[in-house]
């Protein structure tokens, strides 16, 4: 998967950018496994009020600061920082940078915003570093195995509440009538990530969703694989379910 990604992104050319003056970025690791398959790691945040993706699982990085010179700068030292991966080592290889996504936090965007992605891999032969977690923000880490990443392993199972309906008349239904039209509530797809391709170790709950899984998906299309994210979205009601399907 390493080389087909590698390839794909070095033949696509630079990646689209927004702009934005509030500016974060991650890095996306790679590393090959013995057998030749491919692991990508991923970071389960610390629970905190404060954090708007509390309890998320995401992936190493941060928000861009004065000092840092580019994205690509702000991606390397939030890894070194959250999990302890040197990436601007002889150790990884920059394969190359995913298309800028709007950044989103509490079921909206955060204005004036964007998230750039940088993909790194693991050089073949380099000793698997053990990771050092930051542990005020970071709970957990994991690599997972790319056979869970696939779109057959895809469930809608993030259920939060939100009414498709204007909100002056969703202020006004009777929140049961909303209930029981599926038009309180909204699913995102979302994957359990393994780190192995038997789900066979109880582990923390990994539950890839969100912005963190449109960027996999982002990177998986480089692989020639189905995407993860589509649709974005499932609605209860089973109408606007229809509607939805029907513009894919």
């Amino acid at each position: 998967m390493i080389a087909s990604i590698a390839k794909s992104l070095r033949a696509a050319g630079p990646a689209r950018q927004l702009s934005a003056s509030k500016r974060a970025a991650v890095a996306v690791v790679l590393r090959p496994l013995p057998d030749g398959t491919t692991a990508v790691l991923y970071i389960l945040r610390r629970a905190s009020e404060r954090d708007p993706w509390s309890g998320q699982v995401g992936l190493p990085g941060g928000r861009r600061q004065a000092s840092d010179r580019d994205d690509l700068e702000t991606a390397v030292r939030e890894c070194r920082e959250e999990v302890g991966l040197q990436l601007d080592t002889e150790s990884y290889e920059l394969l190359g940078q995913l298309p800028d996504r709007h950044i989103t936090a509490r079921g909206g965007r955060i204005p004036d915003s964007a998230l750039a992605a940088f993909v790194f891999a693991q050089r073949p032969g380099a000793v698997n570093e053990p990771l050092a977690l930051q542990t005020s923000e970071i709970a957990a880490a994991r690599w997972a195995h790319e056979s869970c990443l696939t779109a057959s392993n895809i469930n809608y199972d993030i259920t939060k509440e939100y009414s498709p309906l204007p909100a002056a008349a969703a202020a006004l239904a009777p929140p049961a009538l909303l209930r029981s039209l599926g038009l309180d509530r909204v699913s995102f797809p979302a994957v359990q990530l393994r780190e192995s391709a038997a789900p066979t170790e109880e582990m923390p709950l990994f539950n890839l969703w969100g912005i963190t899984l449109g960027i996999t998906s982002d990177l998986l299309r480089n692989a020639g694989r189905p995407v993860l994210d589509s649709p974005p979205v499932r609605p209860h009601n089973a109408l606007l379910r229809l509607a939805v399907r029907s513009l894919l």
